[in-house]
């Protein structure tokens, strides 16, 4: 009786040992290179001044803003996995052409910042970016959210919170879990349900995608619109992969929105 009760707690000990192994091995996965810190480098247009804010669960994070000069608009940009506020901003600065408004968010763990990124983890940074960024919002002025990659998934979510002017993403999936090779689908503890989130949107709805993108299929893009109840625009990339040069997405983005 006693040596089956040990052989039984030894198992347990075992598999709960497995299941956290792996389970960090696919949250590194989701969230590689987060600590990744690099030098912006501006070129070609002023920059930015930095921005920082504190969440709920007391980090301090820290982004960069370009303030709307003539436009009214600003536009939340939240980045993808492997990248940070220092890689992203200098290419976000696209953005801002037109007078636009452009606040580059940040998460836990990312670039220098502190903390552990978890799904809810990084959804309280985007609550705490999307603050921000209704004080910096001129009088009058729009809110629009972008979401690039796995940041469409944050972008999805505070759209979904928030009151928003539009949403936009670039190479969005449907779930992280759908993304994930089906023997680790049991191990994803960060799913990023964005079929979920976006039928709870309300805000216009643009979707991004590249016909040839190699990381999130093409076929995410029609069923994100079919779970928007059609509500989504998707606009098709053709002949691109899983990225778009920003100076070629920016003024895209902008008329789609119709600013």
């Amino acid at each position: 009786m006693r040596k089956g009760l040990t052989i039984a707690l030894v198992a347990l000990v075992l598999a709960a040992a497995l299941w956290l192994g792996v389970t960090t091995i696919v949250r590194a996965y989701v969230f590689k290179n987060s600590d990744v810190i690099m030098a912006p480098v501006w070129a070609g247009t002023p920059p930015p001044v930095e921005a920082s804010v504190v969440t709920a669960d007391g980090l301090t994070l820290h982004g960069y803003y370009w303030a709307a000069a003539g436009a009214k608009d600003v536009l939340v940009l939240f980045h993808g996995n492997g990248n940070n506020q220092q890689g992203v901003a200098p290419a976000a600065a696209a953005f801002t052409h037109g007078g636009h408004g452009v606040l580059v968010a940040s998460y836990r763990g990312f670039g220098g910042n502190p903390g552990t990124p978890t799904q809810a983890g990084l959804f309280a940074d985007g609550d705490a970016w999307m603050a921000l960024a209704r004080k910096l919002l001129p009088p009058g002025g729009k809110l629009y959210v972008l979401g690039r990659s796995l940041g469409s998934g944050v972008a999805m979510e505070m759209a979904a919170r928030h009151p928003v002017d539009g949403l936009a993403t670039v190479g969005g999936y449907t779930s992280i879990t759908d993304m994930a090779p089906w023997i680790a689908r049991p191990f994803v503890r960060d799913p990023f349900d964005n079929m979920a989130a976006i039928r709870r949107v309300t805000a216009p709805i643009i979707l991004f995608h590249g016909d040839k993108d190699p990381i999130i299929p093409f076929a995410c893009a029609p069923r994100l619109r079919d779970a928007s109840g059609g509500r989504a625009r998707l606009v098709v990339l053709h002949n691109w992969g899983h990225s778009i040069p920003p100076d070629i997405l920016a003024p895209m983005l902008w008329k789609a929105f119709g600013r």
